[in-house]
């Protein structure tokens, strides 16, 4: 089932003193097997802070691209916010493999920790993570 292979969640946490606002989150991936970026679709399934919105897809090159989950409220100093996502191509297709993108190379499992492939923006500065600045990485 590609739903399997493409659902995903996170937990972004704020552990400094005061409140954080002005954050996103890159989802970078490659397009595959014919499949043009805009035939993907990242399908937000819930969203505890109640304010992100989802943009893009923007392309970086190579095929390569990221959505942007953009949050307008403000996170409090030692919350969580949890976002449960899907990552798909808009008709389902089973051409789609998660395998090779940026966000699925990272530590995902089973349980939380700590992942650098899902890149935290505060107000379009990365203040965690990493990005795919070689697109050939993506293989």
């Amino acid at each position: 089932n590609n739903k399997q292979l493409s659902e995903f969640e996170y937990k972004m946490t704020n552990n400094s003193a005061e409140a954080q606002s002005g954050l996103s989150v890159r989802v970078y991936f490659k397009t595959e097997n014919g499949n043009a970026g805009s035939s993907y679709v990242l399908e937000k399934y819930w969203d505890q802070s109640g304010s992100a919105n989802i943009s893009g897809p923007t392309s970086v090159g190579s095929g390569v691209y990221y959505y942007t989950i953009t949050y307008s409220g403000s996170l409090a100093a030692g919350s969580t916010w949890q976002f449960n996502t899907s990552l798909h191509l808009s008709n389902w297709a089973d051409t789609y493999r998660s395998g090779n993108d940026w966000w699925r190379s990272g530590r995902f499992r089973n349980s939380y920790g700590e992942t650098t492939t899902l890149p935290i923006y505060k107000d379009g500065v990365l203040i965690h993570g990493t990005t795919p600045y070689c697109p050939n990485h993506l293989g």
